[in-house]
């Protein structure tokens, strides 16, 4: 299984530094959420992973990456044909993707016909069946309606594609294993996503309101409602109506 690892990573753009002195490694099969205020070098820095930017330093991706920009175009003018873009499906392939999202009912649709939604899961179901060790999504999974988000999610974890997403959509953090906070070139904070998100201090300092179930628990333990922060809903539920 893949790996990556980036050490004293710097990368500058017309003598302007973007990002420096970088340093994070991530353990084989563990996902990964990027955020950071909007200039941050956050696209930057999966442009890199990508090796697209010359930078200094050593970065090392262990295993297949493919990344999918905020920007992506759709390369066909039907479901079929875009799906068909980067492998041929073969029956297998569609079955797999029936049973996960119904596939069948948007097979023929033309492209311009689609919500960005469904473009934007279509975009990344091609990609996907090339079997890559990482996607990286640039901000895109928000684009998802929360369902077909859930459901995709859930895909990629079962076809063993590990994910990276940058997203400025704090509630995404819970589903990724680490997250990586960029602020004014440097690593702010970075390790497993609870600890992250419990430093709360550094993440309200940048500008980031904590997920909203976790914030809400710690509310309720403050007047005590329940006894120990959770970012789980069903779980939230139950404690408060012991």
């Amino acid at each position: 299984m893949a790996s990556i690892k980036v050490s004293d990573l710097k990368f500058s753009y017309n003598r302007s530094v973007v990002l420096n002195k970088l340093s994070f490694s991530l353990k084989e099969g563990k996902s990964l959420s990027i955020i950071g205020p909007i200039g941050s070098g956050k696209t930057t820095l999966l442009h890199i992973l990508n090796n697209e930017y010359k930078y200094t330093g050593e970065v090392k991706v262990d295993g297949k990456l493919e990344v999918i920009y905020s920007d992506f175009i759709l390369n066909r003018k039907t479901v079929k044909s875009e799906l068909n873009f980067y492998k041929k499906l073969n029956k297998e392939d569609l079955k797999v993707l029936d049973e996960y999202f119904n596939i069948s009912l948007l097979l023929n649709k033309s492209i311009d016909k689609l919500s960005l939604s469904d473009k934007t899961l279509i975009k990344v179901l091609s990609v996907s069946v090339t079997k890559p060790d990482y996607i990286a999504l640039d901000n895109i999974l928000n684009n998802l309606v929360y369902k077909t988000k859930i459901i995709l999610l859930n895909y990629l974890m079962e076809q063993g594609i590990t994910l990276i997403n940058v997203t400025s959509n704090m509630e995404d953090l819970l589903f990724t294993d680490y997250t990586l906070c960029l602020y004014k070139k440097i690593i702010a904070v970075y390790g497993k996503t609870m600890e992250v998100i419990k430093n709360e201090k550094v993440l309200k300092r940048i500008g980031f309101n904590l997920p909203f179930i976790y914030d809400l628990s710690i509310q309720l333990k403050l007047y005590g409602l329940i006894k120990k922060e959770t970012v789980n809903e069903e779980k939230l539920v139950n404690e408060i109506w012991k």
